[in-house]
């Protein structure tokens, strides 16, 4: 183990506690979110609100062009030979782009409004339609707040990120809903009122980058390098967030919004874990970018074990919950939503395996490889759709569930492989097998308690959670959590 290592080991692990940090108040936010429409508007209403929600998140991620995941790359490569590279004319390069490609998608969902409308909705016809067009005008917010965000990325620091995309925006949206709820608001109403905060954070995000740019004038890479890594990283993106939302609306075209209700509101739930795994590996992809720029596979490797590990200690008990205990999860909700039970113990299933594999497709994209993670997330987002096509209308929403799953396997074995062919690395070491053996048992143990209700199940998990989080802390070394722990220890040791 290297000094370098260490650091990169620690960078990480600093970088992932500040995120997850704003990861809670992420998933927190969403849960009240998605209790409060489904309180307010039912399982139908519910089920309009998230499909124009999953249309914006669709279009606004396409819109960004692998403008985020690019600078990652290119500013950590560039800090990686100058640390106090400028690197401000590298993300002027991409706002032209991604400004030209958002505001035309809202221009051309502005236009199609009424053909998604009917196409994604049945007896709601109108609401999804102006709730499409209250969305459309803020897409371009979103691509342009995630280019300088994952500007600062690159330059290190994941504090902008945390704050501003993890904090203040979902609690911003949030307040919108509850004051939406409160004046008991129309869906087209509430969905302005979730998506208005988005456009708070462009200014925020931009102010954090320049704040942190450097001062020494560096050699760029060329246009066409950029776009060479790029195009290839906007669509595997729009694939993944269409992974993500995609089931709601083919639910809901098929099985009407009632179903796309309860299956967006226990999808919500389920994916609340990917917030944590992503703010993992936002933190892990300029480090591990960096080892690869400097030819150090052995400390890539450590790096990739850790926070492999690091990913499942938060969503590994989330994902025991919601497969050992789906009916008491969705019953928060209303009654109503329990139906959804067998596809959320489904969901929780598939995402404990899927989780175990890490950060894998952050380090590919980190190898250079994004034309090999295009053709990925494009594969396993054919298997999605195939397989919702096939079993959704005869199984419903557990249909909706296991293409789901389906999908994500296929998105995380097919990068493994390929890295393992590449550099011989794999995720699965003794960090993550640790992790696993202790949510496992502790979890484990705490399903068979014999008890039903939200707050005695409530109690029991935080009782569980307490016991796996000492367990954890006492193997911190084996975790190879020492490195960021270091710096706290010396501090409160003077």
């Amino acid at each position: 183990m290297t000094a370098t290592q260490d650091q990169a080991v620690a960078s990480a692990a600093r970088g992932a506690g500040i995120n997850t940090l704003g990861s809670v108040i992420t998933a927190l936010s969403q849960f009240v979110l998605a209790y409060l429409v489904a309180q307010s508007f039912g399982d139908a209403g519910a089920g309009i609100f998230l499909a124009a929600s999953a249309i914006y998140m669709i279009l606004g991620n396409t819109a960004k062009v692998g403008s985020e995941t690019s600078m990652v790359y290119f500013v950590s490569r560039l800090r990686a030979d100058e640390p106090g590279a400028r690197v401000a004319p590298l993300v002027a390069r991409m706002v032209r782009p991604v400004l030209i490609t958002s505001v035309a998608l809202a221009a051309i969902t502005l236009l199609a409004s009424s053909a998604l409308a009917e196409l994604f909705a049945d007896d709601a016809v109108d609401d999804l339609r102006w709730s499409i067009i209250a969305a459309a005008p803020f897409i371009p917010a979103w691509p342009l707040a995630a280019l300088y965000l994952g500007g600062t990325r690159g330059l290190g620091s994941m504090r902008p990120t945390a704050l501003i995309h993890q904090i203040i925006r979902p609690v911003l949206q949030l307040v919108g809903v509850i004051v939406g709820a409160m004046l008991d608001v129309s869906l087209p109403w509430l969905t302005l009122l979730w998506v208005a905060p988005i456009g708070i954070t462009v200014p925020l995000a931009r102010r954090a980058f320049l704040q942190l740019d450097g001062r020494t004038d560096v050699d760029l890479p060329d246009g066409a390098a950029i776009w060479a890594y790029a195009r290839p990283r906007g669509l595997s993106t729009t694939f993944q967030i269409a992974m993500e939302r995609l089931d709601v609306l083919i639910v809901s075209a098929i099985a009407g919004e009632a179903a796309a209700g309860v299956y967006g509101t226990l999808s919500r739930l389920i994916t609340s874990g990917n917030f944590f795994m992503f703010s993992v590996s936002q933190a892990m992809a300029p480090q591990i970018s960096k080892l690869f720029a400097v030819g150090d596979l052995p400390g890539a490797r450590r790096l990739y074990h850790a926070t492999a590990a690091w990913t499942m200690i938060p969503v590994w008990p989330l994902f025991l919950l919601c497969a050992t205990r789906p009916e008491t999860a969705l019953g928060v909700f209303g009654d109503e939503f329990v139906v959804g039970a067998d596809a959320l113990r489904i969901l929780g299933i598939g995402m404990l395996f899927a989780s175990a594999f890490g950060p894998v497709d952050f380090v590919l994209l980190m190898r250079g490889r994004s034309k090999r993670s295009l053709v990925n997330v494009a594969l396993a987002l054919a298997v999605n759709v195939v397989l919702d096509l096939v079993l959704v209308p005869t199984y419903g929403i557990e249909g909706a569930a296991i293409a789901w799953v389906a999908g994500v396997i296929v998105y995380r074995m097919l990068p493994t492989w390929q890295i393992f062919s590449d550099v011989k690395l794999i995720p699965f070491g003794r960090p993550g097998l640790l992790v696993g053996l202790l949510a496992v048992t502790v979890f484990g143990l705490a399903g068979l308690v014999p008890v039903s209700s939200f707050l005695a199940v409530a109690g029991v998990s935080m009782l569980a959670g307490l016991v796996f989080l000492g367990l954890i802390a006492a193997l911190s070394g084996p975790l190879d959590l020492g490195p960021a722990a270091a710096p706290i220890k010396a501090k409160f040791s003077r």
